[in-house]
């Protein structure tokens, strides 16, 4: 636990440093590197690890698509094969990706570092590159892409869009998501709704499989899911509670709003709901990110401290969540190891 909480600290404080200099995009990645060495220098640790390392072997043996995952995504595994033929290193390296797609998208002189330094790295960061690694590089391709959506370049947006769900089809989704939200082209919302459904009609008993596929993961915890709505109903409630955030934006958060609520009431029968619950907390982040980028928004000093307040709380419930598992599965959050400490 020690590395995650300093680290972490150390971005922090560098950010807030940089702030006060010329070069602050600068201290924001020198912070950064201390996060990304532990995920780069891990040995068996995050959640997924121990299974993305036995399915990357067995794309390498196979040589060829395996249909076990989105087709990007094995892509690049086989890719990466020409030049590692350890599994390891090539998930250490879809890792750096998903580092070098957020320094990236942070680099953008219009965006304010606020919400990505509080809640995007401290509660999101290890998640993304040493657990959920599919979901970790498909986000961090949509968060790369939000430059193109705020300056209306929708068609650079929706090829990176349709990237990230080659990677992760879930980051397919969260383009959308961002998409109609904050474009408010509700014909699209209401193109894309028909279009599923139709999918949806003739595919039912893939998707059926699915859900039951999650709901037999483990059981779904009640506080896992109710503290994740939390987080995503009271950051919510603070942008919408402030006039100067709330002009432009009010329908767009109730949208996300209810969403959360929808993707809780289904977690409660299926660890999908988890996931989808977990995407619109990384929407509400990104369409802050975007808003606050394009102008449409300023955020007051006691918004700004309570979305601090809110933000350190995520964290503290990140780190909680790392405790309570530890030891558990094959590759736990805890205790960290690098990979030269393995038995």
């Amino acid at each position: 636990m020690p590395y995650y909480v300093v680290s972490v600290l150390i971005f922090v404080t560098s950010s807030i440093f940089g702030a006060y200099t010329r070069f602050p995009r600068f201290f924001l990645v020198l912070g950064l590197l201390p996060m990304a060495m532990l995920a780069l220098l891990r040995g068996d640790v995050g959640v997924d690890t121990a299974v993305y390392l036995q399915e990357i072997q067995k794309i390498i043996t196979v040589g060829e698509y395996t249909h076990t995952f989105e087709p990007f995504f094995e892509a690049l595994v086989l890719l990466l094969s020409i030049f590692f033929d350890s599994p390891r290193a090539i998930l250490a390296t879809l890792g750096l990706f998903t580092t070098l797609f957020l320094i990236c998208g942070k680099i953008d002189k219009f965006q304010s570092p606020f919400i990505f330094c509080a809640f995007l790295i401290p509660a999101y960061y290890f998640d993304m590159v040493m657990n959920g690694v599919r979901y970790g590089l498909s986000f961090s391709i949509v968060y790369f892409a939000l430059p193109y959506l705020r300056d209306r370049k929708d068609l650079k947006f929706i090829f990176w869009v349709l990237v990230a769900g080659l990677v992760q089809s879930s980051g397919g989704l969260l383009g959308i998501i961002l998409y109609v939200l904050y474009s408010r082209r509700w014909k699209v919302l209401i193109a894309c709704s028909a279009l599923f459904s139709l999918v949806l009609l003739f595919t039912y008993k893939y998707f059926l499989a699915k859900l039951e596929n999650y709901s037999g993961l483990y059981t779904t915890s009640l506080f896992s899911g109710a503290s994740t709505l939390v987080v995503t109903a009271v950051s919510l409630f603070i942008w919408m509670l402030d006039p100067g955030t709330r002009k432009n934006t009010l329908p767009a958060c109730l949208i996300l709003l209810s969403l959360a609520v929808l993707m809780f009431g289904l977690a409660q029968y299926s660890y999908a709901g988890l996931r989808f619950l977990q995407l619109i907390n990384f929407a509400v982040i990104l369409f802050f990110i975007v808003s606050m980028s394009a102008g449409r928004v300023t955020l007051s000093k006691i918004t700004k401290i309570s979305l601090v307040g809110l933000a350190i709380l995520a964290f503290v419930l990140k780190m909680k969540n790392f405790a309570d598992s530890a030891g558990e599965g094959a590759s736990p959050f805890v205790p960290y190891l690098f990979f030269w400490e393995e038995a």
